[in-house]
């Protein structure tokens, strides 16, 4: 009966380390309802006060808040699938009151991805190599003169 109790456990470990794990990204929708948001009524301190920062703004005019809610699901090592994607998108005219506010699910809602370009910085990038052999004839000597002369 030993013989088997090894096997079992080692198999229920297996099965259950498969067991897929659910992650909820972004903006939390849960008990907010984006329906009390009244075009021509409600103003963009009202908004940021009951539904509080978005997840990103536009960088254009109308100025629009994107609150961006993702549920996805990974399973072991594999790429994360997404099991729900719900997008709400708050617009403002130029006066700070909403002028529409879009609710996007599923295969209409908008996934978006920042920019990763960077601004490259003056000066010149160092390597390993580069940061070992640099060091070379920096060392301080007996008569702590860097040049070694007396």
């Amino acid at each position: 009966m030993n013989h088997l109790a090894i096997p079992t456990v080692i198999l229920a470990l297996l099965l259950g380390s498969c067991s897929p794990t659910v992650d909820n990204r972004g903006y939390e929708v849960d008990n907010r309802d984006f329906n009390k948001i009244i075009p021509g009524k409600s103003t963009k301190q009202t908004v940021e006060e009951a539904y509080g920062s978005p997840s990103t703004v536009s960088a254009f005019k109308p100025e629009t808040w994107f609150y961006i809610s993702k549920q996805t699901e990974t399973k072991a090592f594999l790429t994360p699938q997404t099991l729900e994607l719900t997008t709400y998108e708050v617009s403002f005219n130029d006066a700070n009151i909403v002028s529409k506010v879009v609710e996007r699910k599923g295969e209409h809602a908008r996934e978006i991805n920042p920019v990763k370009r960077e601004t490259p910085s003056a000066g010149h990038q160092t390597g390993l190599l580069r940061e070992v052999f640099s060091n070379f004839g920096k060392i301080a000597t007996k008569g702590g003169s860097r040049t070694g002369s007396p």
